[in-house]
């Protein structure tokens, strides 16, 4: 019973709210901020995510603790390693954002070489100009690197030929509330550049441009409707 219990107590420990009072860096909902580290790497970090540093002589860790990340790493005699869930990244030197998705973690590898090794799977190199998916098991197909998935760090979210439900749900990641997708809607394919800091703005762009209604029940619960509905 209690061996069941352990990583349901990790579960919850990640997701409470008192975990931001304890990382080393974290952002609020809709906040991107900056940070050099004491190696004199420089971290910057997405909507809702959290950090923790550990820097002592030559070690050089963070910690992801939930969220997205992107790092551009200073180069030293030893590797910056980046813990997940997932798994353990290590880099001397390079730049690469990573995000937890839930089940599994996305790495895109923008400069240098990144090791990744899975919690219980092979390592494996990612090279610049590569991306890939990693869960606790194994790192899955490699692609080319997709440069618009660090948009987000100019205040952008880039979409092409992008599901209408998945760009609401980016969207959704920087404001409090509900931003719903009717299913009938949800398939549409949407390309464009939208404000992820001015959502009023992305969803008029949206509806002057596509058969998207925005219906509005409360400002804390949106619809995206069929336009004819």
């Amino acid at each position: 019973m209690l061996l069941g219990a352990v990583p349901l107590a990790w579960a919850a420990w990640r997701e409470a709210p008192w975990q931001d009072w304890l990382a080393d860096q974290h952002t609020a909902i809709g906040e991107v901020r900056e940070a050099a580290l004491p190696d004199g790497s420089q971290l910057t970090l997405n909507t809702d995510s959290a950090v923790d540093l550990h820097f002592h002589g030559e070690r050089r860790l963070v910690r992801l603790l939930r969220g997205e990340l992107l790092l551009r790493i200073a180069a030293g005699h030893r590797p910056l390693l980046v813990d997940t869930t997932m798994g353990t990244l290590a880099s001397s030197t390079g730049r690469f954002s990573l995000r937890e998705r839930g089940d599994d973690a996305q790495l895109v590898v923008l400069e240098g070489t990144v090791r990744v090794s899975p919690r219980d799977g092979a390592p494996v190199w990612l090279t610049a100009g590569q991306q890939g998916r990693f869960d606790r098991n194994r790192v899955g197909s490699l692609t080319s690197a997709d440069a618009a998935a660090v948009a987000w760090t100019r205040g952008m979210l880039m979409a092409d030929r992008m599901a209408l439900g998945e760009l609401a749900a980016e969207l959704a990641r920087y404001r409090r509330g509900v931003l719903r997708c009717d299913p009938a809607v949800a398939g549409l394919a949407i390309s464009g550049a939208y404000p992820l800091h001015d959502r009023e703005r992305s969803l008029a762009m949206l509806a002057a441009t596509y058969p998207v209604r925005v219906r509005r029940l409360t400002d804390y619960w949106i619809s995206l409707e069929p336009a004819g509905a």
